[in-house]
C-alpha cells in the first residue's frame, strides 16, 4: 500500500505538468492563481494526487 502511495507522487507530477493548458485556462476563467513563473501551484499537484488516490481506492473496492 505504501509503495503505491509513493508511486503515485511522480505520476501526479507528470499529469499536473501535462495539464498545464487546463491550469492556464482555469486561471484565466476563474481568476485564481494556479500557474506561476515556476509552474503549476501546489494546489494543482495536490488536486491531481488526491484524484489519483480516489481512483486507486475506487479500483481497490471494485476488485474485492
Amino acid at each position: 500500500m505504501l509503495a503505491v502511495l509513493l508511486a503515485l507522487i511522480p505520476l501526479a507530477l507528470v499529469l499536473t505538468l501535462l495539464l498545464m493548458p487546463l491550469w492556464s485556462w482555469l486561471e484565466a476563467t476563474l481568476a485564481l492563481e494556479l500557474v506561476g513563473h515556476s509552474g503549476p501551484a501546489g494546489l494543482c499537484y495536490g488536486l491531481i494526487y488526491a484524484l489519483l488516490l480516489a481512483l486507486f481506492g475506487l479500483a481497490r473496492m471494485m476488485l474485492r
